[in-house]
């Protein structure tokens, strides 16, 4: 176990999870439609959850 103290606001952490088991991974139906190109972009979800106060400045 790792702990850092994250209350400085002039950094961003990023958490690296393990490594997931791929062999026992199902994708649900809609992130298949996503990966057969039917859903919906996920990168601006991504960047807007990681970095909400730079919602403004990031343009994807």
């Amino acid at each position: 176990m790792v702990v850092n103290d994250q209350t400085d606001k002039s950094k961003i952490y990023v958490n690296i999870p393990a490594e997931p088991e791929i062999e026992s991974m199902e994708l649900s139906e809609e992130q298949l439609e996503a990966v057969a190109g039917g859903g919906q972009p996920i990168w601006g979800d991504f960047v807007n959850n990681l970095f909400p106060s730079l919602k403004n400045c990031i343009t994807l």
